[in-house]
């Protein structure tokens, strides 16, 4: 979708779109709660933003959202025994080597259920995201990337950054991935012939979103045909 995102920005400004996703994940994240095979996402991305310009878009949308909710539907979420937190800006920043140094390789879990408000997971090291997250020019190895994580355990919400948009430093961090150009070659050839503009953007889980609003225990309670990791369910 990422890729499709770049291209669009060609027509448009600023895109969003709601957009079915697979992922594969591992058989044992069916014990999570918060895990799916196929789910909806919304998808955003603006030309020429930066990465604190997409961070604040996406603070204002939660922020604007959930008082929504607890304006407009107090009596679902009496209903749900759910009691939601106004929520404001800027939400509170961790810079990923720290939360690793501090919580070791569980800190995400870990920082989710001690925090009682959103936060932002910041400077994703190189090795652990896609060729497309742009690398900080001045901090050579560190993405310009950043997670929003839920409170209360309720994992990730938000995952994005700025883009790689220059062919040269596209086809060098294709290389650093281990991966091939021509794995990719009709996405090269594209950005070769019309180029790409400057980006940042990101994806939000809806059927997560809704768990969290909802508080489920389990993220199959949200969705009414859950493809749950490692589970195989005959019709």
């Amino acid at each position: 979708m990422i890729f499709h995102k770049q291209i669009a920005l060609h027509v448009y400004d600023k895109i969003f779109a709601f957009s079915p996703n697979i992922r594969l994940e591992e058989p044992e994240k069916r014990m999570t709660g918060r895990h799916l095979n196929e789910f909806t996402q919304l998808d955003i991305e603006m030309k020429d933003a930066s990465r604190d310009e997409i961070m604040s878009l996406g603070e204002d949308m939660l922020i604007y959202v959930i008082k929504n909710i607890i304006e407009k539907d107090p009596d679902i979420l009496s209903a749900l025994r759910r009691n939601l937190n106004c929520l404001a800006k800027p939400f509170e920043r961790i810079a990923y080597k720290d939360a690793f140094e501090e919580y070791g390789e569980d800190f995400e879990n870990v920082l989710s259920k001690k925090f009682k408000e959103p936060f932002w997971l910041i400077d994703i090291p190189l090795e652990h995201r896609e060729f497309y997250d742009r690398e900080d020019p001045n901090r050579p190895g560190v993405l310009l990337d950043m997670d929003l994580i839920y409170p209360k355990g309720f994992g990730e919400a938000i995952s994005g950054g700025e883009r790689e948009f220059e062919l040269d430093r596209i086809i060098a961090r294709i290389g650093k991935k281990h991966q091939t150009v021509e794995q990719f070659k009709w996405y090269v050839d594209f950005v070769e012939r019309f180029g790409l503009f400057k980006s940042a953007g990101f994806g939000i889980g809806i059927e997560r979103f809704v768990q969290f609003v909802t508080g489920a225990k389990s993220i199959e309670n949200v969705t009414i045909f859950p493809k749950i990791p490692g589970r195989f369910s005959p019709l």
